[in-house]
């Protein structure tokens, strides 16, 4: 479709509309599942990631700004206004790179959940029905809203987890601040015009790539208040002349796909949950490699190459050029497939504890040998199917010195909607992230949080899991 300069009724009234009149009954057994273990990872990829840098000089800083005590920063405890507070808890939660991630190119959660707790912090009393259903709908947003692009903007270049968070956001603090159909349109109004997101820090390995997610967050939270108090955004932020669509996508995009099954279908039950602490891309190169070293037990020293068949994003993002291969500091380790082969190869794992500055250094001996084996190939056949659920599809052969070649096709790898994670598995997946805390969290509380989490439809008041982390 393509955007007109001449107005008419924006879709975002019709987005406004169901966003504001979706109640907790609309979401499925499927979507509360789903919501309710995109919740448990995104707290477990928090308190991971709360003792990476730069946060300890952030929250220094957020708790020197002062301001009205609204919500809290967790892992570190105190309150700061709420959308320091998201904004903190939403770069903690990105910062490992293990938060979910869907096939469109984005990850769904890491704003939206900490926006969540902020807001109903901020508000009280807000019950798991309305903290679930308020997340699932800002997930189905943005997914849309990504959806419905002809060109994922991460292909040009472009955050899409950034653009399309701030609208989200909005959405998730509008519907808990309870704003009418008319302030939910000037919330999303207000999103456009802070939404912003480059992929500059990405490439370039640079620590703003933590936080990234987190400005998307902060900036969605203000865009709500922002309408709340009367702040009147722009009616026409998504088709108008000048809007998200025509400015950034050149007025091309799918109508269709922001409007379809409004209310029935919400696309947060096709959210990914990572299986490694690194790029989306590496998933199932990694898993398939490991089913082969494991299969037929084969040593680092035993391979002569391995190569790596996949789409043109991910050569592009975690290929094979020589930066990625010897890869330096907290990012760029996350976004290597050469490094994440190696470690797969080298440790016959990869977990937090690999991929961390000082996990790097330690590992240096043992992953470059082979990470300099590993090479990344564009596959045209794989290209031709990867879009939507196939975007990760891979090919990886290993051949070793004796002259054998293995090699192993893989679509989906564990945490795929297609190959799910049971609760139980979440739950593992939880604790092991608490361990790299910037403060202890005691076991009884890590119970206790999982429980809440699992029966969150029960809890009359979400703000009984933020004390748990405060």
């Amino acid at each position: 479709m393509v955007a007109e300069k001449a107005q008419k009724r924006d879709v975002m009234f019709d987005l406004a509309e169901h966003i504001v009149n979706t109640k907790y009954e609309a979401l499925s057994p499927q979507d509360r599942e789903m919501v309710k273990k995109c919740v448990l990872d995104t707290l477990g990829t928090l308190v991971a990631g709360s003792a990476e840098p730069p946060f300890k000089q952030l929250m220094a800083y957020l708790k020197d700004q002062g301001g009205k005590e609204e919500s809290t920063i967790m892992v570190y405890g105190g309150k700061v206004p709420t959308r320091n507070a998201v904004m903190a808890n939403a770069a903690m939660a990105r910062a490992l790179d293990l938060d979910d991630t869907h096939a469109v190119g984005i990850h769904p959660s890491v704003c939206m959940v900490p926006a969540a707790f902020g807001v109903a912090e901020r508000q009280g009393g807000k019950s798991g029905k309305e903290f679930m259903i308020a997340v699932a709908l800002g997930q189905d947003l943005l997914l849309r809203m990504a959806a419905a692009c002809n060109t994922i903007p991460t292909a040009r270049g472009r955050c899409a987890s950034h653009i399309f968070g701030t609208f989200g956001t909005a959405a998730v603090a509008g519907k808990l601040l309870g704003l009418s159909k008319d302030k939910m349109v000037d919330a999303l109004g207000n999103a456009n015009c802070q939404m912003t997101g480059d992929q500059a820090c990405l490439f370039d390995g640079a620590l703003s790539q933590r936080v990234h997610q987190g400005i998307a967050a902060s900036a969605g939270v203000f865009a709500a208040i922002l309408a709340d108090i009367g702040v009147i955004g722009s009616h026409i932020a998504l088709e108008g002349w000048g809007g998200y669509y025509h400015a950034h996508e050149k007025g091309e995009y799918k109508r269709e796909v922001l409007t379809d099954g409004l209310g029935k279908k919400f696309w947060g039950t096709s959210i990914n949950v990572k299986p490694f602490p690194t790029q989306g891309g590496t998933h199932t190169p990694m898993s398939a490699t490991l089913e082969m070293v494991l299969a037929e037990d084969i040593k680092p020293d035993d391979i002569e190459e391995i190569v790596v068949h996949t789409t043109q994003f991910n050569y592009d993002v975690v290929g094979s050029r020589p930066e990625k291969i010897d890869p330096k500091g907290a990012v760029h380790p996350k976004f290597s497939m050469p490094w994440a082969i190696g470690t797969i190869v080298a440790k016959r794992k990869a977990w937090i504890d690999d991929f961390s500055e000082e996990g790097v250094k330690k590992n240096r001996e043992a992953v470059l040998p082979i990470a300099r084996k590993v090479k990344v190939v564009m596959d045209p056949e794989i290209e031709k199917v990867a879009k939507g659920e196939l975007r990760w599809r891979t090919r990886v052969e290993i051949r070793t010195k004796d002259g054998k070649l293995r090699e192993k096709k893989l679509d989906y790898h564990k945490g795929h909607p297609k190959n799910p994670l049971t609760w139980e598995e979440m739950a593992t997946r939880f604790r092991s992230c608490v361990p790299f805390a910037a403060r202890p969290l005691p076991a009884g509380k890590v119970e206790e949080i999982i429980r809440l989490v699992k029966d969150l439809e029960e809890v009359d008041d979400v703000t009984r899991i933020v004390k748990l982390l405060g």
